[in-house]
């Protein structure tokens, strides 16, 4: 016979869960918010003077930069989830976001010649995704904060010229990701 928990042992169960999803979170989650961040908003301004001040056409070969976060973030994880003590349900669900946001960005790359190539505006929208919750199961505000920021960025970017819009995303890439990333570090100290 399987035993009904209560409702107040059910809330304690809970409590504890997000506890220690936060712990773990606030032990290494910053890594992926400054390295993504950095990557991505340093991608960004050069493509930005790429675009803007040369005569290039090939400033989207710059995304290649990403390729090598890509493995480090898998080595990272690898690594963070070896040495995790506590692991439940919830810093589960962090990685299963995070998959998530990857597979909606690689299908937007994949047919974003159908979208005139405008996906700069949507890639925000979905780190906005992961970022707010992430957030919001962490409890971490300055996350939810970031969230807002990316999507802001996004839509500012849907109303500047494209040529506009790298400068835009790198900034809302610091002011969401990074600085975010910076305060969690803290947290980790």
């Amino acid at each position: 016979m399987e035993k009904q928990l209560s409702h107040q042992q059910s809330l304690e169960i809970i409590t504890e869960m997000i506890g220690n999803a936060k712990r773990n979170l606030a032990r290494g989650g910053s890594f992926y918010f400054l390295l993504w961040g950095v990557v991505v908003a340093i991608a960004n301004f050069i493509i930005y003077y790429l675009i803007n001040f040369t005569s290039t056409n090939e400033w989207y070969y710059v995304w290649l930069i990403t390729v090598p976060a890509i493995v480090v973030t898998i080595i990272h994880s690898r690594r963070q989830m070896a040495k995790a003590t506590t692991t439940g349900p919830i810093d589960h669900l962090y990685g299963q976001i995070w998959i998530g946001v990857f597979v909606a960005m690689v299908i937007t790359l994949v047919f974003m010649a159908k979208i005139n190539y405008a996906v700069n505006p949507i890639m925000l929208i979905y780190a906005g995704i992961g970022t707010y919750i992430t957030g919001r199961l962490s409890r971490f505000q300055p996350l939810v904060i970031g969230a807002f920021i990316l999507w802001i960025s996004s839509i500012i970017m849907f109303l500047v010229p494209v040529n506009q819009q790298f400068m835009v995303a790198g900034i809302g890439i610091i002011a969401g990701y990074v600085i975010p990333g910076f305060m969690l570090r803290k947290l980790e100290k």
